[in-house]
């Protein structure tokens, strides 16, 4: 063979040979090749633990959320995963582990203590573990020390919320119940039920004490009315007036009590208790200087009438020995919180309010119905 075939040769097969050895490589290298089952062999997924909350901390979560039975919302769906605990007396609530229940926040300081304390009875009877509406428990921890029920903005949860009223509720069988609380319970309306409650007095009474500065201010108040006087026998009156009167009509085809009832009402006191000083808080003052009759200057006017600030009339009505009320949930708690003796209005309609018929119900003693008119 001549030699320069030789050579030829020999080179085409150096040629060759390295060709195969890159090739080779190039194959084995993942950056060079487009093959997507290589790339799935060496995906890694991350896994991030989730944070871990401390039993003893309050985290508020996401901005309130108010419900009503229009629009009830499912609460932070975008982060359903996160297990939060919340603590009632001595339960304790994971989201998905167990039932959940609240109720609607209407009305004013004396709806919000009634919503509240029904709450409060509906879940001990029924094992299911209480949030409050946002707006309840603002309102209601800027005037008393403390309360056991935590607000629903520390809820974490993803629910349905399944909105029924307290009659409807009640008439489910226990059953039912905890199906459906799995999803949440939105009682709606403004539901009261001193029947239930009242039954857990002691522990209601004690979720309603007022903070040091409400306290404080209502004995100084009494304390100045009391003047030269001995032996005071304080009793509380609330008039309440102005917009109930609409309601009333409206509802219950009723008017509002005249001052035949409260003379009534408060001569039952003057026979029981000849030193009583009756101190007067009402919405509508005026109407109470011009009707309600005093004897021997045993009657004085001490209420602000600011309805932005009800909790210093409220606690001064409280701190007297014993209640005249006429209706409405204000006059019923500042009754309920004093203790001692109560008069309150019947009779003034043909069918009695639904606060009338649940007092009734409770037979709560030393409380007595006076006739309207």
């Amino acid at each position: 063979m001549p030699r320069c075939n030789v050579k030829r040769t020999v080179l085409f097969l150096l040629i060759v040979g390295f060709t195969c050895i890159v090739i080779h490589s190039c194959r084995s290298s993942d950056w060079l090749t487009h093959d997507p089952w290589k790339l799935k062999e060496k995906e890694v997924k991350l896994v991030i633990p989730l944070r871990q909350i401390p039993n003893n901390q309050s985290f508020h979560l996401k901005p309130a959320i108010k419900l009503s039975h229009q629009n009830i919302l499912a609460l932070n769906q975008g982060n359903a995963s996160l297990i939060h605990e919340l603590h009632f007396q001595n339960s304790t609530f994971i989201c998905r582990n167990g039932g959940i229940l609240t109720v609607k926040s209407g009305g004013r300081l004396g709806n919000l203590m009634g919503e509240y304390a029904t709450l409060w009875a509906l879940a001990k009877r029924d094992g299911f573990f209480p949030v409050l509406q946002h707006r309840t428990y603002i309102t209601l921890t800027k005037y008393f020390l403390e309360t056991s029920i935590p607000t629903i903005t520390n809820l974490n949860c993803s629910l349905k919320w399944n909105s029924m009223n307290l009659h409807v509720y009640n008439k489910l069988h226990k059953e039912e119940r905890i199906k459906i609380a799995k999803e949440g319970i939105f009682i709606d309306g403004y539901p009261t039920s001193v029947s239930l409650f009242h039954r857990h007095r002691n522990d209601i009474v004690n979720e309603f004490r007022f903070k040091k500065h409400y306290v404080e201010r209502a004995q100084a108040e009494l304390h100045r009315l009391r003047e030269n006087r001995q032996d005071v026998v304080f009793v509380g009156v609330h008039v309440r007036r102005t917009d109930y009167s609409q309601f009333l009509q409206g509802r219950f085809q009723a008017q509002l009590v005249g001052e035949t009832y409260f003379t009534r009402a408060m001569n039952y006191f003057r026979k029981k208790f000849p030193s009583s000083l009756f101190v007067v808080a009402s919405d509508d003052m005026d109407w109470c200087r011009s009707h309600l009759k005093p004897q021997n200057n045993d009657i004085v006017y001490a209420g602000n009438r600011n309805i932005e600030s009800p909790a210093e009339d409220m606690a001064l009505l409280v701190a007297c020995n014993h209640t005249i009320i006429s209706y409405g949930n204000f006059g019923f708690w500042s009754a309920y919180l004093s203790g001692g003796e109560v008069i309150l209005a019947g009779n003034i309609s043909r069918m009695p309010t639904e606060l009338q018929h649940s007092i009734r119900s409770a037979n709560i003693s030393h409380w007595q119905f006076f006739p309207g008119f």
